[in-house]
């Protein structure tokens, strides 16, 4: 049986159309996980913030011993390190944020069949991040190479 009569028989686009429904799905699944991972991002932000500024703060006091006050309070860290955390967790979230909001396209552009070089794309940025993404990504970008399912696809969008 030649191979192209059995890519287009209709057994084929239904496995097709059932390929590119579960990837929606795991494409919206994926953004929701990295929807909960900015917001711990964001309590982890909040959190070196308070911590911060409470090793900062001046919650000692000093005290007077014989008419001459003495400071008790401990030196002040550095801020350069906690600076540079901050502006990496600020960095990462923003990636993660940008990445969230790209995967929930990908699954809307799979539901209308719209976009395949955009999905394959954000296919391939998703082999990145081990396990899940690459898992994903690879199943992702196997499945819209099929000839059968690059017909599927609008031809007017890129």
């Amino acid at each position: 049986m030649n191979a192209n009569a059995n890519a287009d028989s209709p057994a084929s686009s239904d496995t097709d159309q059932q390929h590119l429904l579960l990837l929606r799905v795991f494409h919206y699944v994926f953004a929701g996980l990295q929807g909960m991972s900015a917001l711990i991002m964001v309590l982890q932000l909040l959190m070196l913030n308070v911590v911060y500024s409470n090793i900062t703060s001046s919650a000692f006091k000093d005290i007077e011993v014989d008419g001459r006050t003495i400071d008790i309070s401990p030196p002040s860290p550095p801020s350069t390190p906690f600076a540079v955390i901050g502006m990496f967790f600020t960095v990462m979230l923003v990636l993660l944020v940008a990445m969230m909001l790209c995967n929930l396209i990908t699954a809307h552009s799979l539901a209308v069949r719209r976009n395949h070089m955009f999905c394959l794309v954000i296919s391939g940025i998703n082999c990145l991040v081990v396990p899940i993404g690459t898992i994903l990504g690879v199943f992702t970008i196997v499945v819209l190479l099929r000839p059968s399912v690059k017909r599927l696809f609008d031809p007017s969008g890129y």
